[in-house]
């Protein structure tokens, strides 16, 4: 495997983590009673990495 593919490898594990850490988050946050569209509203308000607006877009 070449240093290119490792590369794309690696981001790929990061994009898909932050990708469930979101998910896990803003499932947290609604068993916790928080409003859904409100904490969504929050976090896409914050800088984040490019994909996890799509988990929050799709959410609930």
């Amino acid at each position: 495997m070449g240093a290119g593919s490792l590369a794309k490898l690696a981001n790929q594990l990061i994009v898909s983590s932050n990708i469930c850490a979101v998910a896990e988050a803003l499932l947290l946050a609604e068993r916790g009673g928080a409003n859904p569209v409100r904490v969504s509203e929050a976090l896409l308000s914050q800088p984040m990495p490019r994909r996890c607006p799509m988990v929050l877009m799709t959410w609930p």
